[in-house]
């Protein structure tokens, strides 16, 4: 990288000095080193899929300013991640069975309490998964013939010649 200011542009994400000669992209925003566009991209398309099923999942034509605000100040203030905030909306309808009857007064600030739940269960689901990788379950049924035990009859027999 070089540290010239003249014509050195700067990256979008990073704000360090983008060496033309190395890899880098541009794009109509500017100048990006190449890692930095590809997280920025990735980004990009996660924020569209959380939108995406914000509609999706409260009947909207499009998120509420509320909405949209929230994701931001939970994206830049608190640190999470666009993928996070999703899995934690899907973990609220579908795990925890959570109703957002009132999605429009109360937006979805109960990311910010349910986000490191959600993360704990998802990483305990994943280490699960992980534990039963290459165990193999025999679901092949087996004949199993059980003998009946011989009773002997404890009645009193009668004797009729006796009596």
């Amino acid at each position: 990288m070089t540290t010239a200011k003249g014509k050195t542009p700067k990256c979008k994400y990073c704000e360090g000095w983008v060496d033309k000669k190395l890899d880098h992209e541009k794009t109509s925003k500017g100048y990006y080193h190449r890692q930095c566009y590809e997280i920025t991209s990735t980004d990009g398309q996660h924020y569209k899929e959380l939108i995406a099923f914000i509609c999706d999942s409260f009947n909207m034509q499009k998120p509420t300013m509320l909405i949209v605000s929230q994701i931001k100040n939970l994206k830049e203030k608190k640190g999470m991640k666009y993928k996070g905030m999703e899995m934690t909306i899907k973990y609220l309808l579908e795990v925890k069975g959570f109703e957002f009857s009132e999605i429009h007064s109360s937006g979805i600030q109960m990311v910010e309490w349910y986000y490191e739940q959600t993360k704990q269960h998802y990483m305990d689901l994943d280490k699960a998964e992980k534990s039963f990788k290459g165990i193999e379950i025999n679901n092949k049924p087996e004949r199993i013939v059980l003998k009946r035990e011989v009773r002997q009859s404890n009645k009193n027999l009668i004797n009729i010649e006796e009596i």
